[in-house]
This record gives C-alpha cells, structure tokens and sequence, in this order.
C-alpha cells in the first residue's frame, strides 16, 4: 500500500460455488470452495480494532468509505462502487 493514493478492496465469498478475492478491481485469486471459521458469538463488530482485546494492533491510517453488502456483488457491480 502506498501513501496517499486511493485503493480499493473487495473480497467475494459464497456458501457454494467459487470465490474470489479482487485487489482494485482485479480478480488475484479464486478458489473452488472456501472455509468458514465456526460460528463465534461476539456482541461487538470493530473496524480497525480487534474483537480480542489487544491482541493485535490497531488500525492507525484514515478510511474515507467502507462498505458493507449482505450479498455478493458481480464483477460489473464492484466496478459501478470502485469508479463512483
């Protein structure tokens, strides 16, 4: 990561089928299947900070956006959310 220029990150994970990991809009990785970690109780959702304490360190730089979907977004779908 570089200072001062603008990045984007997106991961794509499905239950079924294949998932992939995009880095500025372009696809760097898939896979045919994935694992999920067991489901873990927590009553807190952090961004930047861990949800065990300080056990590992906190997120120091600056984020101007951060978006959160409950569905998989299509390649075509990123682009529409990366290029504004």
């Amino acid at each position: 990561m570089s200072l001062d220029v603008k990045e984007s990150r997106a991961s794509l994970a499905a239950t079924s089928g294949p998932a992939q990991i995009y880095w500025d809009g372009v696809s760097v990785a898939t896979t045919a299947s994935m694992r999920f970690p067991l489901p873990v109780g927590r009553s807190n959702l952090y961004v930047g900070k861990s949800n065990w304490g300080d056990v590992d360190p906190m997120f120091t730089g600056q984020m101007k956006d951060l978006l959160v979907w409950d569905v998989a977004l299509s390649p075509a779908e990123l682009d529409a959310v990366r290029l504004g």
